[in-house]
């Protein structure tokens, strides 16, 4: 039999002093790696802070959970990076899905996500998306938001408040059936509380965005039209540097901000933060300086180094060097034969890259 795990999350009001405010330099870095877990034996119980005092919920209901592993990328060589050129970053989501197939059979199959992401100085942006599955009959997915989804507005403080009612996707599926989908929400987003948040891997310091008024609607047209309406309410909890630390969502249909059944959640269990802490700290040290027809490259340890160009799309264009280099400067031409147009250049020394993008105007 398996054990009930409970996870508690504290919320505890902060004098107004302490209210965290998050810039775009507190958006998840690329590098970070982040696995979250749900779990449908589970109960959990969230303590919030709020002007009536702590407030105390308890999500204990039967639902199917999952692992959800998060990873920031650089979108050269990612599926759709030739469609989302103005993307900064990259969020990859990989997970298990459930599809029921019978009255007690479920079946599962692999997802991937690639969720291309703009940072601005005002707001945080969700391009579109690229989706992938292990089932062979299910078809790619591609979502090209419009307008641009507003995730968050920056800085991110206590009080903020958006809606993305004027979201839509149109998605086309290539499948073993041509299938059109369009999907448009109607959306209301606040930041409403702040404090310390305890999950499984740690505690931080976290905002609290509740999401209301929320439909969500589906069309599909193609050999089978169907139209799906879902109404819900959801909670999430964010810290600087790694983003969500836990969603919960409610039933469909649910209007009570302080409705205690929900239909899903999900909670932070690990991550490698201190890691990119360590690699932001080499990579200061270790500095691309882009000039006109050459690249100075700064090494701080000897080593094995790779300095890779890709194009606006991702792919791959040449590799300027790749082989062990000493600790000291070192100047790297950009071959004369690479034509104008925006590009990416990477370089990498043992298990440590950073990414600038240049221009090449004839």
């Amino acid at each position: 039999m398996r054990s009930i795990m409970v996870l508690v999350f504290f919320l505890i009001a902060l004098p107004a002093t302490a209210q965290p405010v998050y810039t775009a330099d507190d958006i998840p870095k690329i590098g970070l790696h982040a696995v979250y877990t749900s779990d449908e034996d589970s109960v959990i119980t969230v303590d919030v802070g709020s002007t009536g005092g702590p407030q105390t919920w308890d999500y204990s209901r039967p639902v199917t959970g999952r692992d959800d592993t998060l990873e920031v990328i650089t979108p050269a060589g990612t599926p759709a990076a030739d469609s989302f050129p103005d993307a900064d970053l990259v969020y990859n989501r990989r997970y298990t899905a459930f599809q029921q197939v019978g009255l007690d059979e479920v079946d599962t199959f692999d997802v991937e996500e690639w969720n291309y992401v703009k940072v601005t100085p005002s707001e945080v942006l969700n391009l579109g998306a690229y989706t992938s599955t292990t089932r062979p009959e299910l078809p790619e997915l591609f979502n090209d938001n419009d307008p641009d989804r507003v995730i968050t507005p920056i800085p991110h403080q206590m009080g903020a408040q958006w809606d993305h009612s004027a979201y839509s996707v149109d998605t086309s599926q290539q499948g073993p059936f041509t299938v059109i989908q369009e999907v448009t929400e109607n959306s209301h987003s606040m930041i409403d509380a702040w404090g310390e948040v305890t999950v499984p891997a740690g505690t931080f310091e976290a905002l609290r965005t509740i999401s209301y008024d929320t439909t969500v609607v589906y069309v599909n047209t193609g050999v089978f039209d169907t139209t799906l309406t879902f109404e819900f309410i959801s909670y999430s909890w964010r810290a600087a540097d790694i983003g969500a630390l836990a969603v919960i969502s409610s039933q469909n249909g649910e209007t009570n901000l302080e409705f205690t059944d929900a239909s899903g959640y999900t909670v932070l269990t690990s991550h490698n933060l201190n890691s990119i802490a360590e690699k932001s700290l080499v990579l200061e040290r270790t500095p691309l300086t882009i000039c006109d027809g050459w690249i100075n490259l700064s090494v701080t340890q000897p080593g094995p180094v790779e300095l890779t160009v890709f194009d606006a799309c991702g792919r791959k264009v040449t590799s300027l060097y790749e082989g062990t280099l000493p600790a000291g400067e070192h100047v790297v031409d950009i071959p004369e034969g690479i034509t104008s147009g925006v590009y990416f250049v990477r370089f990498s020394q043992v298990d440590r890259s950073v990414v600038d993008k240049f221009t090449v105007l004839k």
